[in-house]
């Protein structure tokens, strides 16, 4: 009797675990942690019309992904070059302890196989995506994070619901404007251990990016395409929204109650999922500003771009409205288009 009642017990913390939310966004609390160039911009945003800079964190190479979870920021970046010869790439996992965020404090380094392209941390588990796969790294020592599994095939796009690890891997052609994706489904119940459980496979899936809610994957690109996964043997898209804009990349998606919010290199697009086999255009927020992430918080959007910070209000979809705003210190003049394919 007394195994049975441990055996349901540890079932019981499994699944509460299962539930707990995963960390993908960059602003916690009153500050927003912006990915600039080589540096991570700490901002008090306690007043948003007016966002302060009061410190930063320099990397060794571009900042390509910033997550906040709880007192720690993670920060993944690619290389700002080789050291020698014979060395590898200083690319990977950054651990940063933000007790105090105006006094960040380095912590442990990973060093990742390839250049990182996103990442999602929950429970002290880290999944680092780059082209070619994913790394699953251990994160409860914060000085000496580790690889505990590697998935082979990469991703562009990472995001964990439940017991599921989604990632999307491929993208858009900027000359054809043609996209090609899959969409892959992880079982992370043991989260260090992951095993395949299906994945979708469909031309022209713009898998540049992912995001779950109620049983289904918003997979963003050239718009965004709903795909049903409740039932995982039978994997299937049942809905789309596509842009007219020529614009493929950077391309992201983020839910937060019944609104994906997506962005293309032109601007923010609000869309009702209410319906998710008919998601329908609710509103656009344009700019000039290159965009390459965003984060949400209730009804604020924080976009991230290449001339700075911008914070939009979204409590009106319909009309969204800047009100407030952060310009790094070289910014781009204007929003170049990209020329080569991902």
């Amino acid at each position: 009797m007394r195994r049975w009642i441990i055996f349901l017990l540890l079932i019981f913390i499994t699944a509460c675990r299962n539930e707990e939310p995963a960390a993908t966004g960059f602003v916690q609390g009153d500050f927003a942690y912006i990915a600039s160039e080589n540096r991570v911009l700490v901002l008090n945003i306690v007043d948003e019309a007016e966002p302060a800079l009061v410190a930063d964190v320099t990397l060794p190479g571009e900042v390509v992904k910033v997550v906040v979870d709880g007192r720690f920021l993670y920060i993944a970046h690619q290389p700002g070059g080789w050291n020698t010869v014979e060395d590898a790439p200083d690319t990977g996992l950054q651990i940063v302890d933000i007790t105090d965020p105006t006094r960040p404090t380095m912590r442990g380094f990973f060093r990742a196989g390839d250049f990182p392209t996103d990442m999602v941390v929950r429970e002290e588990v880290a999944y680092l995506a780059d082209w070619n796969q994913i790394a699953v790294v251990d994160v409860r020592d914060k000085d000496n994070p580790s690889a505990t599994f590697t998935i082979t095939g990469g991703a562009s796009g990472v995001f964990v619901s439940g017991a599921r690890l989604y990632a999307s891997h491929g993208g858009c052609s900027f000359r054809t404007g043609f996209c090609n994706g899959t969409l892959h489904i992880y079982d992370v119940t043991n989260p260090i251990r992951p095993y395949p459980a299906n994945n979708l496979s469909v031309d022209e899936l713009p898998a540049h990016d992912v995001a779950v809610a109620d049983d289904h994957a918003f997979v963003a690109g050239k718009g965004v395409w709903v795909v049903d996964v409740e039932d995982e043997a039978s994997l299937m898209v049942d809905g789309r929204y596509e842009f007219e804009q020529d614009i493929l990349f950077p391309a992201k998606v983020v839910m937060h109650e019944n609104i994906a919010y997506s962005l293309l290199g032109d601007g923010l697009h609000l869309l009702d999922i209410s319906r998710p086999t008919a998601p329908v255009l609710l509103g656009q927020y344009d700019t000039d500003n290159y965009l390459q992430d965003l984060s949400v918080q209730g009804d604020t959007v924080f976009l991230i771009g290449w001339n700075g910070l911008e914070i939009v209000d979204v409590a009106d979809p319909a009309n969204p409205q800047q009100i407030g705003s952060y310009a790094f210190a070289n910014p781009v003049p204007s929003a170049p288009q990209p020329t080569a394919t991902p």
